[in-house]
């Protein structure tokens, strides 16, 4: 499957071609520049599903662009927090939602699936960016977010019964809404899930 940015057009390729530092399959590179010091915190957003589990990480001063990362199939733990808050050192202020809140504290794998269903995450994504967009630290999205698909669909994920692996990203709408720096930094985050979860299907979660 391609990959692409339906905004823009560009595929992962040509997102590489802005500067992008590869992620080593047990870590996250970013992108070569000065980071910036993050603060962070676990916060409870409610949903008109339910209320969701949050890690809310930005740069400790000044308003950043917002971004929601979900993550793959495994959901919110340590190995991708650490790419979100790497992502907040490039400056954004990221969200990473745990998005299995709906299906209680020990969901199957068909919950899962179910949980990243696009009418779920289509909704999530317009609750938690209303969230973050009134958040101190963050720079207005003038014209709103846009979810695109980094990996496989939400839908291609929910009709397999396999462990397959879903990157989503809500981002600020609009061509000039990030830099192309921004975005080869966001990118870059999206590449380090994806090596991560290939790597952990590969050796467990524990690797």
């Amino acid at each position: 499957m391609r990959n692409s940015n339906p905004a823009t057009g560009l595929s992962r390729r040509q997102f590489a071609a802005l500067g992008v530092v590869t992620a080593a399959a047990a870590g996250y590179s970013g992108v070569a520049h000065a980071a910036l010091p993050v603060q962070e915190r676990k916060v409870q957003v409610e949903t008109r599903d339910g209320t969701a589990t949050v890690l809310y990480a930005h740069p400790a001063e000044g308003k950043h662009p917002g971004v929601v990362l979900w993550p793959d199939v495994a959901g919110l733990r340590s190995s991708n927090e650490a790419i979100a808050r790497e992502l907040a050192s490039a400056g954004f202020a990221v969200m990473m939602i745990d998005p299995y809140y709906r299906a209680g504290s020990a969901p199957s794998k068909a919950d899962k699936l179910a949980n990243l269903r696009e009418e779920h995450v289509t909704r999530d994504s317009k609750d938690l960016t209303a969230w973050l967009d009134a958040q101190v630290e963050v720079a207005s999205a003038k014209d709103g977010y846009v979810v695109e698909a980094m990996g496989l669909s939400a839908g291609m994920l929910a009709a397999s019964d396999s462990a397959q692996t879903a990157y989503l990203v809500a981002k600020p709408r609009g061509k000039t809404a990030l830099s192309g720096r921004q975005m080869a930094a966001l990118d870059s985050a999206i590449h380090a899930t994806d090596k991560l979860a290939k790597r952990e299907l590969t050796h467990g979660f524990n690797a």
